[in-house]
């Protein structure tokens, strides 16, 4: 019989190199997300851009009990919690049960952020699991990935801006393939596969490709330039307010 698998926590090495006791280990990983993996730096302001669409119609008015359906239709399940522990198999339950007020107040909840603009402080925590990504020593904190679990009802309301902005979702580059319904790397490496044979089937046709890959890109998001290229984009409304 095989034997049952038992985590075994490693020490861990800081910033300084010093080694760590198994009992700090939530520290050095916290001071190493805040100073490095998560630390975006200080970039000089953007010049004056022109617009590159025109002002989209983006709904700007109360949540309505049908944009909070769509929301319940895309809830994933068997996603790990976060420090509410409430899992997204509840919400659906409770979305789906005949109780209108407990609907009506989940919405009116939402519809409140939305207004105020504002969100409980409660919503901006969420719990840090630190997965190895099995390559270099497991004492180093560069070497986990980050995840972070968020809480439900945040994901909600989250989703529901989400839903809105899609509207400008027509305006993208139709080769963008990335966080895109019905589309996925398998259709760029097609693509990029199609060029390659023509070009060998065609001689002396030159091909050119440029391969980036941006380091800790998502880990390094710098709000205000996303919000200049929502702008750009045609984006208005209340999720500019205060920026």
């Amino acid at each position: 019989m095989c034997k049952p698998y038992r985590q075994t926590p490693h020490r861990v090495f800081d910033k300084d190199g010093n080694s760590r006791v198994l009992q700090d280990r939530a520290e050095v990983f916290a001071t190493h997300y805040a100073t490095a993996q998560w630390h975006t730096a200080v970039l000089p302001p953007l010049p004056d851009r022109p617009a590159l669409f025109p002002t989209a119609d983006l709904p700007c008015g109360r949540f309505s009990a049908y944009e909070l359906r769509q929301v319940r239709a895309r809830l994933k399940k068997r996603k790990s919690p976060g420090t509410d522990l409430l899992s997204n198999e509840i919400i659906c339950l409770v979305l789906d049960t005949d109780i209108g007020f407990i609907n009506s107040y989940i919405l009116e909840l939402m519809n409140l952020c939305w207004t105020n603009i504002t969100m409980p402080q409660l919503w901006q925590l969420a719990r840090i699991v630190a997965i190895y990504k099995n390559e270099g020593a497991t004492t180093l904190p560069q070497n986990y990935r980050p995840i972070a679990l968020l809480q439900a009802m945040y994901k909600v309301f989250t989703s529901l801006i989400e839903r809105r902005l899609r509207v400008l979702e027509p305006q993208l580059w139709k080769m963008q393939m990335g966080y895109r319904s019905g589309r996925s790397t398998d259709d760029a490496n097609h693509l990029l596969l199609r060029a390659i044979e023509l070009t060998l089937r065609w001689q002396n046709i030159p091909l050119y490709l440029l391969c980036l890959d941006w380091k800790k890109c998502y880990d390094r998001i710098h709000i205000k330039r996303l919000l200049q290229a929502l702008r750009r984009f045609g984006a208005s409304g209340s999720i500019f307010a205060d920026t």
